[in-house]
């Protein structure tokens, strides 16, 4: 009898330390809960009185008629800034609010959707003589209108940090990937590269994180979420995210996204 109880006591204290990491995990999960659900709130309330204030400032303006030329600049600037934080709260709920779940996602040819998504901005890429080549692109089990927005979130970015002294080009095509996160799955590897500006190597990973931008684009337009949003997307996914060296010193983005589901092999 002795010499059980040791082995009863490690048992015990075992499932007791499973129950603690259980309970642990459970109150760390909901803290994140809590955190998105916090952002999304003060986002959403935020954005009506931010709209209001651009619609004052309209009113404003047709009121007084034409303002002199410092009193004309300093409007323009809140409007300006009034459209930048528009737009920083547009982005922080849509980051709040990404979900994908298992429940509704389902098969998608990738060269459907990224064709659907570049097909509205043919005259913005053809005013900046832009061009997009699609190669060839798996069918994927995912979420059907977050990878398109990941997608149009990438192109965007290839749009505002192009190189201005050539022409933008953008690739986006895919490779097979041993990515056993599932071993019953197969997984693709997707890659967007441009030949714009780049991004610097020692930056790499800081260009995922939310407002990050480079302090040389300060004026171009963006508020740093973008990229944020597709490594959540991505991870939610159970996939990866990451930048390589793109076209002609460009930008490559690169993530991985899982494919069929294998067939099971009796």
């Amino acid at each position: 009898m002795e010499k059980i109880v040791p082995h009863v006591a490690q048992a015990v204290g075992r499932i007791t330390d499973r129950a603690q990491l259980a309970n642990h995990v459970e109150r760390l999960a909901q803290s994140n809960r809590d955190l998105e659900n916090f952002a999304a709130v003060v986002a959403h309330d935020l954005s009506a009185p931010v709209r209001r204030i651009g619609s004052y400032l309209q009113l404003l303006q047709r009121e007084t008629g034409e303002l002199p030329p410092k009193a004309r600049g300093y409007a323009q600037t809140i409007a300006s800034q009034v459209n930048h934080l528009s737009e920083l709260l547009k982005d922080t709920l849509a980051y709040a609010h990404v979900t994908a779940s298992t429940d509704t996602r389902q098969a998608v040819d990738l060269n459907e959707l990224v064709s659907e998504t570049v097909g509205p901005m043919a005259s913005e890429l053809r005013e900046i003589g832009a061009t997009i080549e699609i190669g060839d692109l798996p069918v994927v089990e995912v979420e059907a209108s977050l990878i398109r927005q990941v997608v149009q979130n990438l192109v965007d970015n290839a749009i505002k940090y192009r190189d201005l002294d050539r022409s933008l080009r953008v690739v986006v095509d895919a490779e097979f990937h041993e990515y056993f996160v599932d071993e019953h799955r197969s997984w693709w590897k997707i890659r967007c590269s441009d030949n714009g500006i780049g991004i610097d190597p020692e930056r790499a990973d800081e260009v995922f994180k939310m407002f990050s931008r480079p302090e040389i684009l300060d004026e171009r337009p963006g508020i740093g979420v973008g990229l944020a949003f597709v490594k959540r997307v991505i991870e939610r996914h159970r996939g990866a995210v990451g930048v390589e060296p793109g076209l002609d010193g460009g930008t490559c983005i690169c993530f991985l996204l899982p494919g069929i589901t294998a067939p099971d092999v009796v």
